[in-house]
This record gives C-alpha cells, structure tokens and sequence, in this order.
C-alpha cells in the first residue's frame, strides 16, 4: 500500500502549468527516440533534473511513440534531405560525426535527423502549451470532472480505497 502511495504522490506530484507544458518535450523524446540514442537518455535525465509532471511525461511518451509509427516517414523524409543535400551541411556531417559526443545521438540515421529537428520545432509549442493551460486549464478541468468517466471513477472502489492515501482528495 505504501508503494502504491508513493508512486501516486510522484505522478500527481507537479501539477503546475509550466510542469505539464514542459514535461511534453522530454515524453516526446522518449516516445520517438531510439532508447539506445543519446537524446533518449538526456530525457531521462531531464525528467529527474527539471520539475515536470511525470504523468503527463508517460503519457505523451506513450502518445508520440504510437504516433511515431505514422511520422516514421515524414521524419525519414526531412533527415534524408538534411544529411544528403550539398551545401553547407555537407561540410559539418563529417566533422560532427568525427566529434566526441555527438555520434552517440545517431544523428546520421534519417529517421533520428528528422526526429531531432521536429524536436526543436517542438519547443515553441511547449511555449505556447503553457499560455494555453494558463488560459483554460480551469474549465478543462471542470469539462473533465463533469465527465461520465470521472463520476464512475470516482464512484469505484479503486478511487474509495486509494483516495486516502493522496494527501489532497481529487473531486
């Protein structure tokens, strides 16, 4: 019982609009990364550095890995145009693939280059998730609790049983 409770503390831990905005890049990465790359694992590290919701990290995580398999293509797309174009591209695969660190980031696959530039093209919609959940996140909360989902939830024993537990109740 007291894992259980743990555990439901560490989820339902952060639930600040910036923590639930920011925890979509670290879940984005995870979901669409190889896990032996080293985006993947700054993820990680990310979530255990940075306060954000671990919740919402999982379930984007989840999100972007079923939605990877769609993007697959587009992603393979862009990073084949990225590492084959001439240009001045051309003259830094070579010397970042020579580099320490950053041949660990598999950067040279197609599919991982077009990952790593939708990743930075995610940013500005963590930015605009934040405004967004300032803005709403009330009335999307009162729209969730009216839901028939929530009032059976909350009417089960699961919810009776472990409500205790949370050191605030969710109504």
């Amino acid at each position: 019982m007291h894992l259980i409770h743990f555990c439901l503390r560490v989820l339902l831990y952060d639930k600040t609009s910036q923590a639930i905005a920011w925890a979509l890049l670290p879940g984005y990465a995870l979901g669409v990364f190889p896990p032996t790359s080293l985006q993947w694992f700054l993820a990680l590290f990310s979530i255990a550095l940075f306060r954000v919701n671990v919740l919402t990290t999982i379930l984007s995580a989840l999100f972007f890995f079923i939605l990877s398999h769609w993007a697959d293509g587009f992603a393979g797309t862009l990073g084949n145009y990225l590492l084959t174009q001439n240009g001045l591209f051309m003259k830094i695969w070579p010397r970042l693939y020579h580099a320490p660190i950053v041949p660990f980031t598999l950067f040279n696959q197609t599919v991982v280059m077009g990952y790593l530039i939708l990743t930075v093209a995610m940013i500005p919609l963590c930015l605009s998730a934040t405004s967004f959940l300032d803005s709403y996140s009330s009335a999307l909360v009162r729209w969730a609790y009216s839901t028939d989902f929530w009032q059976s939830f909350i009417a089960s024993r699961f919810y009776r049983r472990f409500s205790q537990y949370l050191r605030y109740e969710i109504k």
